[in-house]
């Protein structure tokens, strides 16, 4: 992992927070401007609420999501390298035995 990448999300999630601060004035704004009962504004922050949680648990599940994708690839990235080894010691047997490594070495076919 680099650090600028974590850089460049946190200004993404500074910049996504701003947004929602900003929406969530105009709102506060819009709802001073209006007579909204208590009933009214309680049903308004439940809704917010389950939004919130609904997102929380979304968010959860992107980063096991995230974690599991990254082990992954680190697990593929071992196993290629095995691959690369394995595929240089057999490319130096070959050479050891005089025969071409590559099919691009071989003589083509005469007809």
């Amino acid at each position: 992992m680099s650090w600028e990448n974590e850089d460049d999300s946190s200004t993404d999630s500074d910049e996504e927070e701003e947004v929602a601060n900003l929406c969530l004035m105009a709102n506060i704004e819009k709802l001073n401007d209006s007579n909204f009962s208590i009933h009214d504004l309680q049903e308004i922050y439940d809704k917010l609420l389950d939004e919130f949680v609904k997102a929380s648990n979304e968010n959860e599940d992107l980063k096991k999501t995230n974690d599991e994708l990254q082990k992954e690839n680190e697990s593929l990235k071992v196993q290629n390298k095995t691959f690369e080894k394995a595929k240089a010691i057999s490319n130096n047997e070959l050479c050891v035995f005089g025969e071409p490594t590559t099919t691009q070495d071989q003589a083509p076919i005469k007809n």
